[in-house]
């Protein structure tokens, strides 16, 4: 799994667009996991996607999305998209919306960089929890 992450590039087409975008990636890194018991550490496990930016008019703080491929083999296999967002205006504990809700700007973010669409030819995931 691989992302385009070029900032000269994407800062020149943002110059160009009458329109900022309301999220901007400014890290990709490799997640790795450390077991807490044994200390084992599992290098590239999936990708980091760091964003700053609001996701409405109220809400903005720093996130990111992890993407991790779980399954085996080739065929089958499921892309995991992780979610975080954290809140500093305190917004989110004060409106009667879903997490869903509330993050879908950084999902869409999160895919399009990815390019989600073009790599898996899925329009909508086929399991939300």
């Amino acid at each position: 799994l691989a992302l385009v992450f070029d900032s000269e590039a994407e800062s020149e087409a943002e110059e160009e667009v009458a329109e900022p975008e309301v999220l901007k990636a400014v890290n990709i890194e490799d997640f790795r996991y450390i077991d807490p018991v044994d200390g084992s550490e599992s290098a590239k496990q999936g990708i980091i996607v760091s964003f700053e930016g609001a996701l409405s008019e109220h809400l903005s703080g720093p996130s990111r999305a992890v993407f991790r491929l779980s399954g085996t083999g080739s065929s089958g296999a499921t892309v995991r998209l992780y979610l975080e967002m954290f809140d500093e205006s305190g917004y989110s504990s004060s409106v009667e919306k879903s997490a869903p809700q509330l993050l879908r700007p950084l999902a869409e973010a999160a895919l399009e960089r990815a390019q989600m669409k073009d790599f898996t030819g899925v329009e909508e995931p086929t399991v939300i929890t």
